[in-house]
């Protein structure tokens, strides 16, 4: 593996950011609003800012086109059993990288970049991200891993304007 050609800036940024810490360290592991956010890796979607969030308010999850995967029930089963979270916010978005592909186009480039058979992955991309939004809200509420009665709302941001929109 090559080196990290942003490791020192990182480190230099972390700096700046450990001077304005304060006392954030001794927040309690459970979000005070009780809230889970699954949202998008897309660099252009910052939910603290979207939303307007402070650090120690919401867990939020992130992940290849805010999907909810295994792992997002995994995590926010968790985060319910544990630590109390009663909400979930489903945040996909305008322009996502797996909008308009297929699984089978993303195995392809795998094979093609790496050699590999991903065959056995389901890379969970999506016609329409307004049309993934209720899928996956959907998807929610009919997992038996969620305490019945968990709110769970369906929002698509739109990196064109910064605009939220309530879709379900």
């Amino acid at each position: 593996m090559a080196k990290s050609s942003n490791l020192e800036s990182f480190l230099e940024a972390n700096k700046s950011y450990m001077d304005k810490f304060g006392d954030n360290g001794s927040l309690p592991a459970p979000p005070s609003r009780k809230t889970f956010i699954l949202t998008c890796i897309d660099a252009r979607l910052v939910p603290y800012d979207a939303l307007g969030l402070s650090i120690g308010e919401c867990h939020i999850f992130r992940n290849a086109g805010g999907r909810v995967s295994d792992d997002a029930i995994r995590s926010f089963t968790m985060t319910q059993q544990l630590m109390g979270t009663e909400e979930i916010f489903v945040m996909h978005h305008t322009q996502c990288g797996v909008e308009g592909r297929t699984n089978q186009d993303v195995v392809d480039l795998i094979q093609k970049n790496l050699g590999e058979d991903a065959s056995h992955l389901d890379f969970l991309t999506c016609t329409s991200a307004r049309a993934s939004v209720s899928e996956d809200v959907d998807k929610l509420k009919d997992c038996k891993l969620i305490n019945p009665g968990t709110k769970i709302t369906g929002l698509l941001y739109h990196v064109e304007t910064g605009q939220v929109e309530h879709i379900c």
